[in-house]
Order: C-alpha cells, then sequence, then structure tokens
C-alpha cells in the first residue's frame, strides 16, 4: 500500500521521514468530483480573463528588476515576479533553461527529493460484470518480476469501470515492454482467473495515463527519498532574489502528493506576494507601477503546470 500510494518502491522511499510525515491526519475519506479535476481548474480560473494557453516555457532570465519568459513559439514575456508550479519531473528534466541558473541548494533539493511513477488503466464495458462497488483488491504476483496492480471496481460517471493502479519501477517496465492492447489482454487474461465463475466480456473501451513519459510532468508527484533531506522541499519552495517564486505540492512538507499540498502552497506564496512584497492594492498602486520605465505586460506571471501562463496586471 506505501509503495501504491508513493509511486515509488519500497526502497526508493525514506522509511522514518515517511513515518515521521505521515503521521498527520487530513480527513477520513478521499474527495473527487464526478467531472475530474478541471472542476477545480475552472473554479479557480472562473474570474480571470488573460490566461495565455498553449505556451511552452523554454527560458526565464531574470534580474534585479524583471523577469523575462521566453516560448517556445518565440513569445516574450515580462513582468515583476513569476510563480513557477511546474511539476518536479519537469524540473529534474532541466527542460526551462534559467539565467542566471538556480543556486546550487536548490539544485541540489531538486535532484534529491523523489518523483513518483503512478499510472492508471480505465477498461470500460458495457454494463457491470461484477455485482460489487467500492471494492479494492490487489494482485500479490507469485514472481517479483511480474507486474501489480491495484484494481478499484466503481461506477464511474454511471459507467461501469475498472480502474487498474501501477506504481513505481512496475509501471515502467509493464509499458517499456508490453503495448497498451497486451495489457489490457493481460489484465482481462487476470481478472478471469481471480473470478473462474464469471465470463469476462470483452472491452468497450480503455484508456490508459502516460504521465512518465509526458513532457509536462515526467511523472506523476513527489515522495520523500531515501537521499532526501527533511528541508528540501523548503530549499525548493524557497524564492530567487525576489523574483522567482515556486509551489506545487513538491514544496510541501506535510503535504507532498496531493492536491491540497499543492493549492496550500500557492496560497503560500500569494501571501508571500501580498504581505512581504507588499502587493496589496492601494490609491496609489497604478501611480507607482505606471512610473516604472520598463514596460511590463502584468505584474505576476503564474506558470502553471508548464502549458499555461497566467498574466495577472492591472
Amino acid at each position: 500500500m506505501i509503495s501504491n500510494n508513493e509511486g515509488a518502491d519500497l526502497d526508493a522511499i525514506n522509511a522514518k521521514a515517511f513515518l515521521d510525515i505521515n503521521s498527520l491526519h487530513y480527513g477520513r475519506w478521499h474527495i473527487f468530483d464526478e467531472t475530474g479535476y478541471m472542476a477545480l481548474t475552472y473554479y479557480l480560473a472562473r474570474d480571470l480573463d488573460n490566461i495565455r494557453l498553449e505556451q511552452v516555457v523554454k527560458k526565464i532570465v531574470s534580474n534585479e528588476k524583471f523577469v523575462e519568459v521566453s516560448t517556445t513559439d518565440g513569445q516574450v514575456y515580462r513582468a515583476e515576479f513569476v510563480l513557477i508550479t511546474v511539476p518536479l519531473g519537469v524540473m529534474k528534466s532541466k527542460q526551462i533553461e534559467f539565467n542566471p541558473s538556480l543556486p546550487q541548494w536548490k539544485l541540489d533539493a531538486i535532484d534529491r527529493i523523489g518523483f513518483g511513477t503512478y499510472e492508471k488503466l480505465f477498461l470500460l464495458w458495457d454494463r457491470p460484470w461484477w455485482n460489487f462497488t467500492g471494492f479494492h483488491y490487489m494482485r500479490i504476483p507469485s514472481e517479483s518480476t511480474e507486474f501489480r496492480y491495484w484494481v478499484i471496481a466503481d461506477k464511474s460517471n454511471d459507467k461501469p469501470v475498472l480502474a487498474c493502479h501501477f506504481s513505481g519501477r512496475a509501471a515502467i517496465q509493464l509499458k517499456s515492454k508490453l503495448n497498451q492492447d497486451e495489457i489490457v489482454e493481460e489484465i482481462r487474461g487476470t481478472l478471469q482467473k481471480m473470478f473462474p465463475d464469471i465470463v469476462i466480456p470483452q472491452l468497450v473501451a480503455s484508456y490508459m495515463t502516460n504521465w512518465n513519459q509526458d513532457p509536462f510532468s515526467y511523472g506523476s508527484y513527489s515522495y520523500i527519498s531515501v537521499k532526501q533531506k527533511y528541508e528540501d522541499p523548503l530549499y525548493l519552495a524557497e524564492q530567487i532574489n525576489d523574483r522567482l517564486l515556486f509551489a506545487g505540492e513538491a514544496t510541501s512538507t506535510d503535504a507532498y502528493g496531493y492536491t491540497h499540498g499543492a493549492l496550500l502552497s500557492a496560497r503560500r506564496e500569494v501571501t508571500r506576494l501580498l504581505f512581504v512584497y507588499d502587493l496589496l492594492p492601494t490609491q496609489n498602486l497604478t501611480t507607482s507601477r505606471s512610473a516604472m520605465t520598463i514596460p511590463l505586460e502584468g505584474f505576476i506571471i503564474i506558470i502553471i503546470s508548464f502549458i499555461w501562463l497566467q498574466l495577472c496586471g492591472h
């Protein structure tokens, strides 16, 4: 269960740090909106009208006065502050060039914090062949080299779906050796062995995630690696020269790997902007900003999931 939750194999997880931090409890049940995570995104963006989509960031240049963000299609955006919330896997891949380079203490934290692999395969039938809901079970393979997966049987959006979960090296090996059709057939064969008295019908459709190879993620979420230090998430969250700010679940010391950890980290950085950098609205704000000699598209650029640019200006 720990391996599945962390998206990594047990020999990669720092046991002591995991037990220390996971003593925190955030409630009994997970919350999931039937429309998916986009429900949260749409809610947060409901009052925004300056969101730039399909802008892939390739370079961030900062100095004492402003930050310049360049994209792969040649666009250049300039602002006083940049809040970077890209997944840790993107930071590890070094796809974004920083000028000047990030300090070594932050690069070391990026390297030490673990970033796991957690993939899901959704299997859809035209009608349920099972007579249970909310049922969890795990395959315990006889060979350590065989793939393990956790299957949840339930109705998703009133559709009969089985969601198969793969984590750690097993997920990477699975996708490197088999294509999706072969994986689906292996799972159907395993289900047939587990329920010999039920004839498993043919699927209507299937869909498999690919977070580990997605260039906007390169993994699923962070975990506490064996080489990680307790303060590494704090190093990852630390601002650079009062211009570059960082948020995301990997910057959370107690809610890493979870959506609420990412959300709370964003609130942390907004609090920093408003109260530490004194960006609370005032009557003189427009006058003072307009007196600047450098033209800025916005006060703040927020780079979200490596694919969104949100400019917050006047």
